[in-house]
C-alpha cells in the first residue's frame, strides 16, 4: 500500500526554545491519524510543515506524490484542511481574500463565489462584496 503523506528527516528549528528534529511520518493511503501531545510539542507546526505553510531546514515531505512545499499549489487543490483558528487577513478586501485564497485552487469558480457573497451579505440580491472588507475579530 502506497503513503498519502511521507515524511524523512524533517526538521524544522524556528528559534532557540522550540525545534523538529529528524522526524519520520508514514500515513498509508485511506487511513485517518491524529496527533496527541501536549502544548508546545510540535503538533500544528507538523501540520504546517505537511501543508507547506512552513518550509523545513532539512528533510522530505511527500504529499500524494508530491513535494511540499515544491509542488503545493498542485497539492492544495486536492487537501482539505481546517486550522485550529480561522485566519483572515484584516488588511484584504473580501476581493482580496477571495483571489489569494482562489490562486490555491486551479477550479476555483470566481463567478460562483461572487454569487455565494452575494447571497450572504445581502439574501440574495446582488450587490458587489468584491470591495466590501473582512469583519474583524
Amino acid at each position: 500500500m502506497s503513503n498519502a503523506i511521507e515524511l524523512r528527516g524533517v526538521s524544522y528549528s524556528p528559534s532557540k526554545k522550540f525545534e523538529i528534529r529528524d522526524l519520520a511520518l508514514n500515513v498509508p493511503r485511506g487511513s485517518m491519524y491524529g496527533f496527541l501531545g501536549p502544548n508546545g510539542s510540535g503538533k500544528t507546526a507538523t501540520m504546517r510543515l505537511i501543508m507547506g505553510m512552513l518550509r523545513p531546514t532539512a528533510g522530505t515531505i511527500k504529499v500524494l506524490d508530491g513535494y511540499m512545499p515544491e509542488d503545493a499549489p498542485r497539492l492544495l487543490a486536492r487537501i482539505g484542511y481546517v486550522p485550529e483558528r480561522l485566519h483572515l487577513y484584516q488588511t484584504l478586501t473580501v476581493d482580496e481574500a477571495v483571489r489569494y485564497h482562489a490562486a490555491f485552487y486551479t477550479s476555483c469558480d470566481l463567478d460562483w463565489a461572487q454569487e455565494l457573497g452575494d447571497s450572504a451579505v445581502n439574501g440574495g440580491t446582488p450587490v458587489s462584496i468584491w470591495n466590501a472588507t473582512t469583519p474583524s475579530e
